[in-house]
């Protein structure tokens, strides 16, 4: 993401992105807590649901979650 000023680009981290992956904590934790379902984690982000099930697998699945917390991701 980045934020113009008048004399130069800044760089800033968009909220969106765990490192290069599309990915957000707090809507992952939302998603989990069953405050929204599946399709509105994909609909935000702007993906399939397929993409979700991805992220399940190979991001937040337990084994990466340090203390098998999904607010450490």
């Amino acid at each position: 993401m980045l934020k113009i000023r008048t004399e130069a680009w800044e760089a800033l981290k968009h909220p969106f992105f765990k490192d290069r992956i599309l990915a957000n904590k707090h809507l992952w934790k939302c998603y989990k807590e069953g405050k929204i379902t599946k399709e509105d984690v994909a609909e935000i982000l702007g993906c399939s649901p397929d993409y979700i099930e991805w992220l399940e697998k190979h991001l937040y699945k337990p084994s990466n979650l340090p203390n098998n917390s999904p607010d450490k991701v």
